[in-house]
């Protein structure tokens, strides 16, 4: 939806080197609305501009504060991985050991007479 503003300039009679808009009316669309002031509402661009800044100010902090809580649970997850991928090796690992012992025994019967496999000595 466009917002148009109807607004004329002013000078603010107390204070130097500030800039104020003058709100005649505005429109919303198809609506128009007229304020029916018998002076015009003014809006201080300055003061506006000041609590623009210390919005954005504080919309950076969230913003820095997430970064860095998504960094931490990247770097825990990434921990958790690393932990994972150790354990996996180390259970292959002993799985290709008890692999080998098992061929191992099983080549050493091989190598028995038949007699001793059939006396079990």
């Amino acid at each position: 939806m466009n917002v148009d503003w109807n607004v004329g300039h002013s000078l603010s009679a107390g204070v130097p080197h500030t800039r104020s808009l003058v709100l005649n009316s505005c429109s919303f669309g198809k609506y128009k609305v007229k304020l029916g002031l018998k002076e015009p509402a003014t809006v201080n661009v300055a003061g506006a501009v000041q609590d623009m800044q210390k919005s954005i100010d504080e919309q950076t902090k969230v913003i820095q504060s997430l970064v860095e809580q998504i960094q931490k649970q990247q770097e825990y997850i990434n921990n958790k991985l690393e932990e994972k991928d150790r354990r996996l090796m180390a259970g292959i690992k002993e799985n290709e050991e008890s692999i080998k012992q098992v061929a191992v025994t099983n080549h050493e019967e091989e190598k028995k007479g038949w007699l001793a496999r059939l006396f079990g000595k």
